[in-house]
């Protein structure tokens, strides 16, 4: 009989210790993420009333233009990228290069940490019901000089053929 349990006890203890070594401490990458995940209170939110109406071809340009304007927003940070990419040719040229812009949004060294979407406009549907132009309005979160600051903001949007690009900003901070 001892013979017998052996082969089980044998599996059901490396059944266990790999069960123990799934459970090892997560990644230092993986602690700080959730360590500074942020913890949401309560959310801004639109009425349903508002979003109800809005048609499948409406709501998936409000979609991509907000991950424009969120693309647009990563590539100020990003030494390697230009956010001229994100924005309508006019409106580049207006603003400069990629120091001037992030200058004239964020300011030096000031880092955009967050956005989020607050509200809508679909501007196109003023021309003839095109859905060419839309805003977005939404605060910004930066980081300067070892404060946070959240100001309220909001984007102007055009699409550039089959592709969203920020036409404006405006950053309200306090």
């Amino acid at each position: 009989m001892s013979t017998r349990l052996r082969p089980e006890f044998v599996a059901w203890a490396t059944l266990l210790c790999g069960c123990n070594a799934c459970a090892q401490e997560p990644s230092v990458e993986a602690f700080r993420n959730e360590l500074l995940e942020p913890i949401e209170i309560s959310r801004l939110t639109i009425w349903s009333d508002r979003l109800t109406p809005l048609s499948p071809s409406q709501r998936d340009s409000l979609l991509r233009a907000r991950a424009v304007l969120g693309e647009f927003f990563k590539s100020l940070d990003r030494i390697d990228s230009d956010p001229r990419q994100f924005m309508t040719d006019e409106y580049a040229r207006r603003m400069g290069d990629g120091q001037s812009i992030h200058q004239a949004l964020v300011g030096y060294e000031t880092t955009v940490s967050q956005i989020r979407v607050t509200d809508f406009s679909l501007l196109g549907e003023v021309h003839a019901r095109r859905e060419d132009a839309l805003e977005l309005s939404f605060y910004a979160m930066v980081f300067s000089t070892g404060t946070y600051v959240v100001g309220e903001a909001r984007a102007t949007l055009r699409k550039v053929g089959e592709a969203w690009r920020v036409d404006d900003v405006v950053i309200f901070y306090p």
